[in-house]
């Protein structure tokens, strides 16, 4: 359904073209995480990625930070450290990867975390990051990075229950909410931004 989605868009939304640059701040901090091959690399900001916003919480976190760096830009090195990554991130690259795209941005393993100058760069474009996403994945339901993706994993996704009410004999009336309504009753709506 979302692989529909995303070819009506381009179809019908030929104008709405990640900009092409030139961009007025550094963009050297820039990678995205490889999906096929797992592990994390610079890319251009141009590059098509699909990018996600979800509320780290009280969870714990698995950073990319100056010790783990070297391993994690090697080919595989997310997979040798894959069950120490929180659950809204695996299920965010199995499901890029299932979209058949190649790359992801994900803050926790895209900046450098103990490095304020790579981070502060990364925080300062945000902005362009996510403008220039292909997609962004909005992990709304949950309240931590390890909640995972509704719906990505075999019996993730709970069937959530259609209010109705019959007003006539044989006439029900149905409550119907807006994404509006739904993201500010969630978690996901005490974010700093996205």
């Amino acid at each position: 359904m979302i692989k529909n989605w995303l070819a009506t868009c381009e179809e019908e939304h030929k104008k709405c073209v990640p900009n092409e640059g030139p961009f007025n701040v550094d963009l050297s901090f820039f990678r995205c995480i490889d999906v096929e091959d797992m592990y994390i690399t610079p890319v251009p900001i141009t590059s098509q990625y699909v990018a996600l916003s979800y509320k780290w919480g009280d969870c714990t976190p698995f950073l990319l930070l100056k010790p783990n760096k070297d391993d994690l830009f090697a080919k595989d090195g997310l997979r040798r450290n894959w069950d120490s990554i929180p659950r809204t991130i695996r299920d965010t690259i199995d499901f890029v990867r299932g979209m058949g795209c190649r790359y992801v941005w994900i803050d926790q393993l895209c900046l450098i975390q103990d490095d304020d100058g790579d981070r502060g760069t990364g925080i300062n474009a945000m902005d362009l990051v996510y403008e220039q996403a292909y997609f962004t994945i909005i992990a709304g339901s949950g309240t931590d990075a390890d909640s995972g993706l509704p719906g990505v994993r075999e019996g993730t996704r709970s069937s959530a229950r259609q209010v109705t009410s019959e007003v006539l004999p044989g006439v029900n009336l149905v409550l119907r909410h807006t994404m509006e309504d739904i993201v500010a009753k969630s978690e996901y709506h005490h974010r700093g931004w996205t």
